[in-house]
């Protein structure tokens, strides 16, 4: 449960709607802009595709919104350096969701290793039923392509055993 107000946004109605009676949100906004400009809203969850974690986040630090922005953080260095440094400068938190360090595969696999002796190579895979579409074919607006979409959650899951 969550302590708090809780809103939800949307950029279609029914759905924006059936999601908030599902969560017991407080409130609706259809379209980010007006949940960026409400001064109820102290900090967003961004979940939106690649090429609109820049500006939506800019908009949202400059309107004094703490931001939390799935992965990846930008499409480009230069976009995720713009937001870093905006956030800083206004002294409001900025965190990129990646749910890899939430996985209790990961954590035991981890506290196997001194077990095994020394790491010599990791091999991974991945195995998506479906494919990317919608926004995630277009190289516009994805960004980084495969290894930006999927191949974080391997170099992250890398790090944490390492």
């Amino acid at each position: 449960m969550h302590q708090g107000p809780l809103f939800v946004c949307g950029r279609e109605t029914d759905a924006t709607r059936r999601m908030a009676r599902s969560l017991g949100a407080d409130e609706v906004f259809i379209g980010w802009e007006l949940a960026v400009r409400s001064p109820r809203v102290q900090a967003v969850v961004l979940a939106l595709p690649n090429d609109l974690h820049e500006p939506v986040s800019i908009a949202a630090l400059r309107a004094g919104k703490h931001v939390y922005v799935e992965k990846p953080i930008a499409n480009t260095l230069a976009s995720a350096d713009h937001m870093i440094s905006t956030a800083d400068a206004l002294g409001l938190v900025l965190s990129v969701g990646e749910n890899v360090q939430c996985r209790g595969d990961l954590r035991i696999a981890k506290s196997m290793l001194a077990d095994l002796g020394q790491l010599q190579a990791i091999h991974t895979t991945f195995h998506h039923r479906n494919g990317p579409s919608g926004w995630r074919c277009e190289r516009r607006r994805m960004g980084g392509g495969i290894l930006i979409d999927f191949g974080v959650h391997h170099v992250r899951a890398i790090r944490q055993l390492l």
